[in-house]
């Protein structure tokens, strides 16, 4: 079930969750792997922690979608959501700067 409040298939690319020091999203990020003499690239989605520098704080690395949204849903949840492309009350599209 998806939901306004939380990050989901549609906004998981622009969501985020702030607390007072902290933002957390999802990103994509690559790596390789070596089967049988044969070298794969991965796409990973990276659920990061930055603070308010944009420091890096806590990476985590998932090879699915949903499994990424799963957890930042879970972990962080309860931060305040922020959907800049939401337009029907707040995000970028309400801020007067722009």
């Amino acid at each position: 079930m998806e939901t306004q409040n939380l990050v989901n298939l549609k906004n998981w690319n622009f969501a985020h969750y702030n607390s007072e020091h902290f933002k957390s999203f999802i990103g994509m990020t690559g790596d390789i792997q070596e089967v049988d003499g044969q070298i794969k690239e991965l796409i990973l989605y990276s659920v990061t922690v930055v603070d308010g520098e944009d420091l890096e704080v806590f990476q985590r690395d998932f090879s699915s979608l949903k499994s990424a949204i799963d957890f930042i849903n879970e972990k962080y949840g309860h931060w305040q959501f922020n959907d800049p492309t939401d337009k029907s009350g707040g995000g970028c599209s309400s801020c007067s700067a722009h």
